[in-house]
Formats: structure tokens, C-alpha cells, sequence
């Protein structure tokens, strides 16, 4: 500012001094989940210049009464991490002028992180025709739901039987003896947003199913021979016949060791000697049934 005389002769400016307008409050808030730990929220400018700063702050409670988790930017989006998985998010903006005084924050938004992928997948004990599974939740908290997915073919193509569940481990029923099967496990959100990812694909072999045995029949003085019914084991199943003296099979046993044929003959045996035969039939891993 300067001063005019009477005569309109302008007198020296005083000192120049600065001042910065206010920021305009962002508007048009949008959340949007991002990963497991991570959520991001964009705005409209409201007529703020390129290079206005902006507050993002995260909370796990509507009131902002403790803060999760800030980020300040010069962009019109930002995210925050070190969240916890599968969890709601309250978010909100506000601008700062270049004086760093801030505007109202925009209304306050929402959103759920993404399920965290499972990890520690292990099989429990199969079955003939069952498969348990079970995983951890790694970080995801309780009421995540899990779907798991069971299938004959690696890329699990064809036919896939599959569990949603809200527990850390299922069971699937029904299924073929002595078949490989590949399981895998994902975290679905509150949000039905599935995590990244599946676990890594685990595989198993269901245990064969005990044959169904007709009587034993002498061959020779030296031999004797047992057929047997597969009883749902597919072809290639490999049986073991073994001929004993005693019922419960202590002592001396002799084996013999088929593939593919439902009957087999012991060899080697005593002359006018009572044996008593069994079967087993052996997963692809060399399981054997009872």
C-alpha cells in the first residue's frame, strides 16, 4: 500500500506483505480396497490448484477418535497400509493451503480391507472317499469365510467340488478311492472381495478301498489262490495277498504283490498245512487299505 498527496503525488509503497486464501474442502470422497492391509481414497479438488496438500486419515472407529493410519499428498488419491485384513475403514480428507491452514474434512467414507491369502495348508487323515483340510487364517480375523476348492486336475479344470466355510479347516465327502487330489484355499472378505490369491495347491492320494474277498482256493500241495472284488478302486490298483499259519498273521507271512488283477496266488507254502489269506489293496502312495 502507498499514500497519495493532496495533489496526487504518490508517496513510497510500504513493505510488501503475503497472504494465502483458504482451501476449498475436497469433495466426492470414493474408498476403495486395495490388498489385505492397504485402502485407498480419491476426491475431487474443488477448485483447489495443482500443488495443494491433502490429509488422508484412517480409522477403525466413525468418530476418528484414534487414528490408524495418515498420508499426506499433492495428489488427488492416496492409501494408507498397515491395516489389518478384512476389516472396515473409516476415511477422510482435507486440504491444507500453502499456509498449512486446513479446510473441513469431506464426509467420511468406508471400506473393508481385502482377506489376507491363508497360509499353512495341511492335510489331516483321509479316508477311502474323504479329504480333510485346514490352513491358517494369517492375520485374517474371526468370521472370514474361506472358499476351498477340491479337484483331479492341477489347473483344476473339469470337475471341482468346492466348500465355503467360516471355519479353518473342511472336510469333503464322496469322493474316489485311490485318487490324487489337488485342494487349495482362499480368504473371502465381509466384502466378498476373494484375497489375492489361493494358497499354495496341495496335493494328496486317497487311501484305496479294502477289496472284498470271495473263499481262498488250494492250487497245488504248495500253493494257494484268492480272488477278490475291487469294491471302487480304479484300474491299476496295486493289491498285496498275504498267507499266514496263524489268524492274527504273526510269524512267518508269505506275500505276493499284484497289479491290475482282483486275484493272486501264494506260493511256496507248506503241503497239508491250514493258511489263512488276506488282501490289501495300496494307494498310489503305497498306503495299504485294511
Amino acid at each position: 500500500v502507498r499514500a497519495n498527496g493532496y495533489d496526487f503525488t504518490p508517496g513510497a509503497f510500504d513493505a510488501t506483505v503475503t497472504s494465502v486464501t483458504f482451501a476449498t474442502a475436497p469433495v466426492n470422497s470414493l474408498a476403495t480396497p486395495i490388498d489385505f492391509d492397504k485402502v485407498g481414497l480419491s476426491w475431487g479438488a474443488n477448485g483447489n490448484p495443482s500443488g495443494t496438500s491433502y490429509l488422508l486419515q484412517a480409522s477403525l472407529v466413525s468418530n476418528f477418535a484414534s487414528i490408524a493410519a495418515s498420508s499426506r499428498t499433492l495428489n488427488n488419491d492416496a492409501s494408507v497400509t498397515g491395516l489389518i485384513a478384512n476389516t472396515t475403514y473409516f476415511l477422510r480428507v482435507r486440504a491444507h493451503n500453502h499456509g498449512n491452514h486446513p479446510t473441513d474434512f469431506d464426509v467420511t467414507a468406508s471400506s473393508i480391507t481385502n482377506p489376507a491369502v491363508p497360509s499353512a495348508s495341511l492335510y489331516l487323515p483321509v479316508s477311502s472317499y474323504t479329504v480333510s483340510y485346514a490352513w491358517s487364517p494369517n492375520g485374517n480375523p474371526t468370521g472370514t469365510r474361506y472358499e476351498v476348492q477340491v479337484g483331479t486336475a492341477a489347473d483344476f479344470t473339469g470337475t471341482v467340488t468346492s466348500s465355503n466355510t467360516a471355519n479353518e479347516n473342511a472336510t469333503f465327502f464322496g469322493l474316489v478311492a485311490n485318487t490324487t487330489y489337488y485342494t487349495r484355499v482362499r480368504g473371502i472378505g465381509f466384502a466378498f472381495s476373494p484375497s489375492a490369491s489361493f494358497d499354495t495347491t496341495l496335493t494328496t492320494v486317497t487311501l484305496a478301498s479294502p477289496p472284498t474277498t470271495s473263499a481262498a482256493t488250494p492250487v497245488t500241495e504248495f500253493t494257494a489262490s484268492l480272488s477278490w472284488s475291487a469294491n471302487g478302486n480304479p484300474n491299476g490298483t496295486s493289491y498285496r495277498l498275504e498267507a499266514s499259519t496263524a489268524s492274527n498273521f504273526t510269524g512267518v507271512i508269505t506275500s505276493s504283490e499284484v497289479m491290475t488283477q482282483t486275484y493272486a496266488t501264494a506260493e511256496g507254502l507248506r503241503a497239508n498245512t491250514t493258511y489263512y489269506l488276506r488282501v490289501a489293496a495300496l494307494n498310489w502312495q503305497g498306503t495299504p487299505s485294511s
